[in-house]
């Protein structure tokens, strides 16, 4: 099975640096672990790696960009939480 990485296209930038980084951050971890996938090194500790970086990245995403949606009165707050909500209950 041969899996696409994700390309990161300048239309997806929010503006705000630090959270730039982080969707950045997403956006390689995925690529790691396709990589492992389409080479043939998918093990146990690329696995593992995997899912605690994006637990780690997406628990510290979801905080920062939820503080400042807060901070900055974002309309879409609830309905964007909702989203990040989904997520951390699957």
């Amino acid at each position: 099975m041969q899996l696409n990485k994700l390309i990161w296209y300048d239309e997806y930038k929010s503006g705000i640096d630090i959270i730039d980084a982080q969707h950045l951050k997403i956006f390689n971890s995925f690529n790691h672990f396709y990589e492992s996938i389409n080479t043939g090194e998918l093990n146990i500790k690329v696995i593992e790696e995997f899912i605690e970086a994006l637990d780690l990245f997406t628990t510290i995403h979801f905080e920062t960009e939820e503080k400042y949606m807060r901070e900055t009165n974002y309309p879409h707050y609830e309905e964007h939480k909702q989203r990040h909500d989904f997520f951390r209950s699957i």
